[in-house]
Protein backbone atom coordinates (compact mmCIF):
# COMPACT_ATOMS: atom_id res chain seq x y z
CA UNK A 1 0.00 0.00 0.00
CA UNK A 2 1.48 3.35 -0.92
CA UNK A 3 0.95 5.73 2.21
CA UNK A 4 0.79 9.46 2.44
CA UNK A 5 1.65 10.07 6.11
CA UNK A 6 4.53 12.69 6.84
CA UNK A 7 8.38 11.24 6.30
CA UNK A 8 9.68 10.53 9.49
CA UNK A 9 13.27 9.98 8.70
CA UNK A 10 15.04 13.76 7.96
CA UNK A 11 17.24 14.15 4.41
CA UNK A 12 20.76 15.23 5.06
CA UNK A 13 22.00 18.76 3.70
CA UNK A 14 25.70 18.66 4.92
CA UNK A 15 28.32 19.13 1.96
CA UNK A 16 29.63 15.45 2.32
CA UNK A 17 25.66 14.37 1.70
CA UNK A 18 26.10 11.92 -2.24
CA UNK A 19 24.02 12.88 -4.74
CA UNK A 20 23.63 9.47 -5.80
CA UNK A 21 24.30 5.87 -4.46
CA UNK A 22 26.38 2.59 -5.68
CA UNK A 23 25.78 -0.48 -6.05
CA UNK A 24 27.39 -3.21 -3.67
CA UNK A 25 30.88 -2.97 -5.04
CA UNK A 26 31.16 -7.08 -5.41
CA UNK A 27 27.47 -6.94 -6.92
CA UNK A 28 29.15 -4.95 -9.87
CA UNK A 29 31.55 -7.96 -11.44
CA UNK A 30 29.42 -11.26 -9.01
CA UNK A 31 30.86 -14.40 -9.86
CA UNK A 32 27.65 -15.89 -9.71
CA UNK A 33 24.11 -15.02 -10.32
CA UNK A 34 22.69 -12.42 -8.13
CA UNK A 35 20.13 -14.24 -6.16
CA UNK A 36 16.87 -12.65 -5.75
CA UNK A 37 14.16 -13.08 -3.86
CA UNK A 38 10.33 -12.16 -5.13
CA UNK A 39 8.26 -11.95 -2.07
CA UNK A 40 4.19 -12.11 -3.85
CA UNK A 41 2.36 -13.67 -6.89
CA UNK A 42 0.10 -11.35 -7.06
CA UNK A 43 -0.63 -8.83 -10.01
CA UNK A 44 2.35 -6.52 -9.13
CA UNK A 45 4.57 -9.61 -8.04
CA UNK A 46 3.66 -11.60 -10.81
CA UNK A 47 4.65 -9.05 -13.66
CA UNK A 48 7.65 -8.32 -11.65
CA UNK A 49 9.04 -12.08 -12.18
CA UNK A 50 8.05 -11.78 -16.19
CA UNK A 51 10.20 -8.12 -16.30
CA UNK A 52 13.05 -9.59 -14.47
CA UNK A 53 13.06 -12.68 -16.75
CA UNK A 54 13.81 -10.81 -19.52
CA UNK A 55 16.21 -8.95 -17.63
CA UNK A 56 18.15 -12.16 -17.02
CA UNK A 57 18.03 -13.35 -20.59
CA UNK A 58 19.42 -9.91 -21.85
CA UNK A 59 22.49 -10.22 -18.88
CA UNK A 60 23.16 -13.56 -19.54
CA UNK A 61 23.43 -12.57 -23.34
CA UNK A 62 26.16 -9.96 -22.49
CA UNK A 63 28.29 -12.24 -20.39
CA UNK A 64 26.99 -11.26 -17.23
CA UNK A 65 26.42 -14.53 -14.58
CA UNK A 66 22.69 -13.24 -14.95
CA UNK A 67 19.92 -13.68 -11.27
CA UNK A 68 18.62 -16.61 -9.36
CA UNK A 69 15.36 -15.96 -8.66
CA UNK A 70 12.95 -17.23 -5.85
CA UNK A 71 9.41 -16.37 -5.72
CA UNK A 72 7.52 -16.93 -2.27
CA UNK A 73 3.58 -16.96 -2.24
CA UNK A 74 1.32 -19.19 -0.79
CA UNK A 75 -1.88 -17.61 -2.45
CA UNK A 76 -4.16 -19.55 -5.28
CA UNK A 77 -5.39 -17.99 -8.43
CA UNK A 78 -9.05 -17.07 -7.96
CA UNK A 79 -11.66 -15.85 -10.31
CA UNK A 80 -10.53 -11.74 -9.96
CA UNK A 81 -7.00 -12.57 -10.52
CA UNK A 82 -8.30 -14.19 -13.90
CA UNK A 83 -7.13 -11.21 -16.91
CA UNK A 84 -6.12 -8.87 -14.23
CA UNK A 85 -2.98 -11.19 -13.91
CA UNK A 86 -1.79 -13.06 -16.48
CA UNK A 87 -4.02 -16.62 -15.58
CA UNK A 88 -5.87 -18.22 -17.47
CA UNK A 89 -9.52 -19.84 -16.49
CA UNK A 90 -8.10 -23.05 -15.89
CA UNK A 91 -5.52 -21.94 -13.51
CA UNK A 92 -8.02 -21.21 -10.57
CA UNK A 93 -7.68 -23.16 -7.87
CA UNK A 94 -3.67 -23.76 -8.67
CA UNK A 95 -0.94 -22.15 -6.70
CA UNK A 96 0.16 -18.24 -8.26
CA UNK A 97 3.77 -18.82 -7.57
CA UNK A 98 3.90 -22.54 -9.49
CA UNK A 99 2.48 -21.14 -12.31
CA UNK A 100 4.49 -17.88 -12.47
CA UNK A 101 8.12 -19.52 -12.41
CA UNK A 102 7.01 -22.69 -14.34
CA UNK A 103 6.07 -20.69 -16.76
CA UNK A 104 8.88 -18.63 -17.15
CA UNK A 105 11.42 -21.41 -17.19
CA UNK A 106 9.40 -23.27 -19.72
CA UNK A 107 9.71 -20.27 -21.69
CA UNK A 108 13.59 -19.45 -20.84
CA UNK A 109 14.91 -22.36 -20.16
CA UNK A 110 15.84 -21.00 -16.55
CA UNK A 111 15.53 -23.18 -13.53
CA UNK A 112 14.47 -20.12 -11.10
CA UNK A 113 12.55 -21.89 -8.02
CA UNK A 114 9.17 -21.14 -6.41
CA UNK A 115 8.22 -21.52 -2.25
CA UNK A 116 4.28 -21.80 -1.22
CA UNK A 117 4.93 -20.40 1.54
CA UNK A 118 3.70 -17.84 3.47
CA UNK A 119 4.93 -14.07 2.77
CA UNK A 120 5.65 -13.48 6.15
CA UNK A 121 9.43 -12.43 7.47
CA UNK A 122 9.70 -14.45 10.42
CA UNK A 123 8.65 -18.02 9.20
CA UNK A 124 10.40 -17.46 6.34
CA UNK A 125 13.55 -17.08 7.56
CA UNK A 126 13.50 -20.57 9.22
CA UNK A 127 11.09 -19.25 12.07
CA UNK A 128 13.55 -17.42 13.83
CA UNK A 129 11.77 -14.75 14.85
CA UNK A 130 9.09 -14.64 17.57
CA UNK A 131 7.16 -12.21 19.63
CA UNK A 132 9.17 -9.45 17.52
CA UNK A 133 12.22 -10.02 18.96
CA UNK A 134 15.25 -11.58 16.83
CA UNK A 135 17.15 -14.76 18.04
CA UNK A 136 20.86 -14.69 17.55
CA UNK A 137 20.89 -17.44 15.08
CA UNK A 138 22.51 -18.11 11.35
CA UNK A 139 19.92 -17.50 8.19
CA UNK A 140 20.03 -17.95 4.61
CA UNK A 141 19.40 -14.92 2.74
CA UNK A 142 19.08 -13.92 -1.09
CA UNK A 143 21.22 -10.51 -2.07
CA UNK A 144 18.01 -8.85 -3.18
CA UNK A 145 14.48 -9.09 -1.50
CA UNK A 146 11.65 -7.36 -3.66
CA UNK A 147 8.39 -7.05 -1.23
CA UNK A 148 5.08 -7.24 -3.23
CA UNK A 149 2.36 -7.44 -0.92
CA UNK A 150 -0.71 -5.90 0.28
CA UNK A 151 0.48 -6.17 4.20
CA UNK A 152 1.68 -3.31 6.33
CA UNK A 153 2.44 -5.59 8.81
CA UNK A 154 4.56 -7.60 6.35
CA UNK A 155 6.38 -4.41 6.02
CA UNK A 156 6.72 -3.86 10.01
CA UNK A 157 8.01 -7.45 10.14
CA UNK A 158 10.58 -6.76 7.30
CA UNK A 159 12.40 -3.87 9.09
CA UNK A 160 12.96 -5.73 12.06
CA UNK A 161 14.74 -8.47 10.05
CA UNK A 162 16.70 -5.78 7.66
CA UNK A 163 17.68 -3.57 11.07
CA UNK A 164 18.59 -7.42 12.87
CA UNK A 165 20.75 -7.80 9.54
CA UNK A 166 22.07 -4.75 10.40
CA UNK A 167 22.67 -4.61 13.94
CA UNK A 168 24.75 -8.16 12.81
CA UNK A 169 21.66 -10.35 15.25
CA UNK A 170 21.69 -12.45 12.67
CA UNK A 171 24.39 -14.25 10.12
CA UNK A 172 24.33 -15.05 6.96
CA UNK A 173 24.40 -18.86 6.63
CA UNK A 174 27.51 -18.89 4.39
CA UNK A 175 29.87 -16.38 4.29
CA UNK A 176 29.66 -16.70 0.37
CA UNK A 177 28.53 -13.40 -1.28
CA UNK A 178 25.74 -15.22 -2.68
CA UNK A 179 24.18 -15.72 0.37
CA UNK A 180 24.69 -12.00 2.04
CA UNK A 181 21.53 -9.92 2.24
CA UNK A 182 22.30 -6.38 0.67
CA UNK A 183 18.78 -4.87 -0.67
CA UNK A 184 15.28 -4.67 0.35
CA UNK A 185 12.77 -3.31 -2.70
CA UNK A 186 9.25 -2.49 -1.43
CA UNK A 187 6.51 -2.29 -4.24
CA UNK A 188 3.14 -0.74 -3.36
CA UNK A 189 0.59 0.86 -4.77
CA UNK A 190 -3.03 2.56 -4.48
CA UNK A 191 -5.88 2.39 -7.10
CA UNK A 192 -3.70 4.09 -9.52
CA UNK A 193 -0.70 5.55 -7.82
CA UNK A 194 2.25 3.88 -6.19
CA UNK A 195 5.98 3.98 -4.88
CA UNK A 196 9.02 1.59 -5.07
CA UNK A 197 11.14 2.32 -1.96
CA UNK A 198 15.00 0.33 -2.31
CA UNK A 199 16.52 0.27 1.39
CA UNK A 200 19.72 -1.51 2.34
CA UNK A 201 19.90 -4.03 4.96
CA UNK A 202 23.76 -4.84 4.98
CA UNK A 203 25.62 -1.47 5.85
CA UNK A 204 29.00 -1.37 5.16
CA UNK A 205 31.66 1.24 7.63
CA UNK A 206 31.23 4.68 5.98
CA UNK A 207 28.63 4.20 4.13
CA UNK A 208 25.63 5.91 4.03
CA UNK A 209 21.76 4.00 4.90
CA UNK A 210 19.11 3.88 2.42
CA UNK A 211 16.39 4.19 4.01
CA UNK A 212 13.60 1.87 4.54
CA UNK A 213 9.55 2.25 3.90
CA UNK A 214 9.02 2.29 7.93
CA UNK A 215 12.65 4.49 8.27
CA UNK A 216 10.81 6.79 6.16
CA UNK A 217 6.86 6.55 7.59
CA UNK A 218 7.59 5.26 11.42
CA UNK A 219 5.19 1.86 11.74
CA UNK A 220 2.72 1.46 9.62
CA UNK A 221 -0.44 0.46 10.35
CA UNK A 222 -2.52 -2.49 8.87
CA UNK A 223 -4.37 -1.32 5.58
CA UNK A 224 -8.13 -2.28 5.47
CA UNK A 225 -8.81 -5.87 3.61
CA UNK A 226 -8.62 -5.53 0.09
CA UNK A 227 -9.99 -9.08 -1.15
CA UNK A 228 -12.15 -9.06 -4.53
CA UNK A 229 -15.24 -11.20 -5.05
CA UNK A 230 -15.38 -10.26 -8.37
CA UNK A 231 -13.51 -8.37 -11.06
CA UNK A 232 -15.26 -5.73 -11.39
CA UNK A 233 -14.66 -4.96 -7.47
CA UNK A 234 -11.31 -5.61 -7.82
CA UNK A 235 -10.98 -3.04 -10.57
CA UNK A 236 -12.51 -0.58 -8.44
CA UNK A 237 -9.64 -0.67 -6.09
CA UNK A 238 -6.77 -1.40 -8.58
CA UNK A 239 -6.67 -0.13 -12.31
CA UNK A 240 -6.43 -2.53 -14.47
CA UNK A 241 -3.15 -1.21 -15.37
CA UNK A 242 -1.28 0.30 -12.58
CA UNK A 243 0.23 -3.37 -11.15
CA UNK A 244 1.97 -3.23 -15.20
CA UNK A 245 3.25 0.03 -14.70
CA UNK A 246 4.54 -0.22 -11.02
CA UNK A 247 6.31 -4.38 -12.06
CA UNK A 248 8.05 -2.16 -15.29
CA UNK A 249 9.20 0.97 -13.06
CA UNK A 250 10.83 -1.33 -10.51
CA UNK A 251 12.40 -3.68 -12.54
CA UNK A 252 14.05 -0.74 -14.65
CA UNK A 253 15.47 0.46 -11.26
CA UNK A 254 16.74 -2.94 -10.11
CA UNK A 255 17.93 -3.39 -13.95
CA UNK A 256 19.96 0.24 -13.87
CA UNK A 257 21.25 -0.83 -10.54
CA UNK A 258 22.94 -3.50 -11.01
CA UNK A 259 24.33 -2.69 -14.93
CA UNK A 260 24.93 1.11 -14.64
CA UNK A 261 26.22 0.75 -11.01
CA UNK A 262 24.48 3.84 -9.63
CA UNK A 263 21.08 5.48 -8.79
CA UNK A 264 20.45 9.11 -8.26
CA UNK A 265 17.42 7.97 -6.36
CA UNK A 266 16.47 5.03 -4.11
CA UNK A 267 12.42 6.66 -4.03
CA UNK A 268 10.41 6.73 -7.26
CA UNK A 269 6.37 7.82 -6.94
CA UNK A 270 4.68 6.76 -9.64
CA UNK A 271 1.08 8.65 -10.37
CA UNK A 272 -0.43 6.50 -13.00
CA UNK A 273 -3.53 8.61 -13.60
CA UNK A 274 -1.90 12.32 -14.11
CA UNK A 275 1.26 10.46 -15.76
CA UNK A 276 4.04 11.66 -13.37
CA UNK A 277 6.95 10.36 -11.71
CA UNK A 278 8.78 11.78 -8.65
CA UNK A 279 12.17 10.31 -7.59
CA UNK A 280 13.79 10.97 -4.77
CA UNK A 281 17.07 9.96 -2.82
CA UNK A 282 16.43 9.54 0.84
CA UNK A 283 19.45 8.48 2.91
CA UNK A 284 20.99 8.80 6.44
CA UNK A 285 24.01 8.61 8.10
CA UNK A 286 23.97 5.80 10.72
CA UNK A 287 27.31 4.24 11.76
CA UNK A 288 27.85 0.59 12.70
Amino acid sequence: MATTRKQKSEIKTDETRPSSIFLNRYLQQPPHPISVTVIGAGATGSDLCRELARVNHLLILTGHPGIFLTLVDNDLVEAPNVGKSFFNPSMIGMSKAEIVIENINRFYGFNWRFFNAIADPYQMFQSLFQNSKVNRKEVELDNFFISCVDSNTFRNKMSIVTKAVFNNEVKPLSSADARIPYYWMDVANELDYGQIILSKITQFKGEWWLDNIVDIYGDLEERVNTDSCSIFDSLSKQDLFINGFMAKYAAKMFYDFITEYKLDANVKYINMKQEKVANQLIISKQEL
